[in-house]
């Protein structure tokens, strides 16, 4: 089986079980984020540690792993270490995911949107005044455009 459709067929297990406990999200957002910042569900943060969103640790007192990643500074790239959440499985981390949007008022509004793929997705990124999801210029149409293949291999629809 396809890499890709494994990881799709995972995460529709993991989506359901989060949405049951009450997680609310875009789907089509979810499985590109998750698909973009895990590398497919293949990165070592997401094999290891439960993390398909490159989730960082903050506050969390939970377990933690520090591990490099890349952070953009001024649009360019730069490497970095970076302290990281360790789930015990993907359905937390998208439990987490969720509770993450519904808790950070700079993540909030996306709640307004989850019928709207691109809606949801810009309420995600840094804006003046407003921390964002990810340091990367290009996110959204990195996003967008895996949410593409994702829906092509059978995943959610991104419906904008």
């Amino acid at each position: 089986m396809d890499y890709r459709k494994a990881f799709i067929d995972r995460m529709m297990e993991a989506v359901k079980w989060a949405k049951i406990r009450g997680a609310e999200f875009n789907e089509a957002v979810v499985f590109a984020q998750a698909a973009l910042e895990s590398n497919w569900g293949l990165s070592l943060l997401a094999r290891a540690y439960n993390n398909l969103f490159g989730i960082k640790a903050g506050s969390w007192k939970g377990k933690t792993i520090t591990l490099p990643t890349i952070e953009y500074v001024k649009g360019q790239p730069v490497p970095a270490q970076a302290k990281f959440r360790w789930y015990d499985s993907w359905q937390l981390c998208i439990v987490d995911y969720a509770e993450i949007i519904k808790t950070r008022w700079w993540y909030r509004e996306a709640l307004k949107y989850l019928d709207n793929a691109d809606k949801f997705l810009d309420c995600l990124l840094s804006k003046p005044g407003k921390p964002g999801w990810a340091t990367d210029p290009s996110y959204f149409t990195k996003v967008k455009n895996v949410g593409k293949v994702i829906e092509r291999l059978g995943g959610p629809k991104w419906q904008a």
